[in-house]
């Protein structure tokens, strides 16, 4: 059998070297746009969800652990794992608890946070109440807002939490939002004798968006 001609061997050579060239430009190809999925690319550093659901500033919680947790520039630390029910009767006071013997909700989440800032220290009760509809959140929060009408227990009220100094809440600052079918309340006040009604509204109001976190880590 005659042996292949030097132009024959060349050109064998050049058509294999420009194989190899366009896999490893496919392949380059494949790894950019893995590397450029939208969904990769819509959680700053800072939005991030960790493996556990919360955000990347957020740690502990679950199941029997409290939560630290973070809203604006406060970091709230719990002072006792976060409290779940199912009947909110069973956990309120006042006309509140006569409104929920009638129209029961669905879910109750309670924690008791420490806020530090400022040189001042903060016990902040937040509820997270959901209740079959939108209107009846509604309702509850007109109730809840009203002076007089009772609310939902915080867990240095009802007893879960007890701890030498801890300051009442019920009667502090209080803020109330509804989302949907749910309504988060916050009610807190300084240890000692702080007096900062600017910087204890700030921790009010910024409270208010730990309720996504707290249903995330109930």
């Amino acid at each position: 059998m005659a042996s292949a001609s030097p132009g024959r061997v060349r050109t064998a050579r050049v058509l294999f070297v420009l194989g190899l060239v366009i896999v490893a430009a496919l392949s380059s190809l494949v790894w950019w746009s893995i590397r450029s999925d939208p969904d990769e690319t819509r959680f700053s550093s800072a939005d991030r969800p960790s493996s556990s659901g919360g955000a990347a500033d957020d740690s502990g919680g679950g199941p029997g652990r409290p939560p630290v947790l973070r809203a604006g520039r406060f970091t709230y630390r719990a002072l006792a794992p976060l409290d779940v029910r199912q009947r909110c009767d069973d956990v309120s006071y006042g006309k509140v608890r006569e409104w929920f013997a009638e129209r029961p909700c669905r879910e109750v989440i309670r924690g008791l946070f420490d806020v530090r800032a400022d040189g001042a220290r903060a016990a902040v009760a937040v509820s997270v109440v959901t209740m079959p509809s939108r209107s009846q959140a509604r309702a509850l929060k007109k109730l809840t807002d009203t002076d007089g009408t009772g609310n939902v227990s915080d867990l240095i009220r009802d007893g879960t939490v007890s701890r030498p100094g801890l300051p009442q809440v019920a009667g502090g600052k209080y803020a109330s939002k509804t989302s949907g079918p749910r309504l988060t309340i916050v009610e807190a006040a300084f240890f000692g004798d702080t007096r900062n009604a600017a910087l204890l509204d700030q921790i009010t109001t910024q409270a208010l968006r730990l309720e996504p976190k707290m249903r995330a880590r109930r």
